[in-house]
């Protein structure tokens, strides 16, 4: 499976840093949107394995965009990133899909070893829907 990753947030210096860290540190192939509504458009034209996406965007939501996500690929491994945590937030990105939860700010290293992980249970999924 293709190493590619879709990183979604509204604050551009975060999406530098995420892609710049991802590129020197891995191989995955990282496209950036700066708004659920550009991912969107980019999931239609591309399948995204992995997507990290902040919770707090204006105009759609990170929850709305796993909602969507979700309708059109399951199998989508989504992680969320936020600043704000609470019990009820982190039991809807449960309710909506979400497979992971990192809150800002949050260790690189981290985040890339649940990527690397990600990529892992995607590629044996792969395999067991292509026997």
């Amino acid at each position: 499976m293709d190493k590619r990753l879709l990183i979604v947030d509204d604050e551009t210096s975060l999406l530098t840093l995420l892609k710049d860290q991802f590129e020197a540190l891995s191989d995955f192939d990282v496209v950036t949107a700066s708004s659920a509504e550009d991912a969107l458009q980019i999931l239609n034209k591309k399948r995204y394995p992995i997507i990290i996406t902040d919770l707090k965007m204006p105009d759609m939501t990170g929850l709305e965009l796993c909602k969507k996500v979700r309708e059109t690929n399951p199998i989508s491994y989504i992680i969320a990133m936020t600043g704000f945590q609470d019990f009820f937030e982190l039991k809807n990105c449960r309710a909506e899909g979400f497979d992971d939860y990192f809150k800002k700010p949050f260790e690189f290293s981290a985040l890339l070893e649940e990527v690397k992980s990600a990529h892992r249970k995607m590629n044996r999924w792969d395999e067991m829907l292509s026997e």
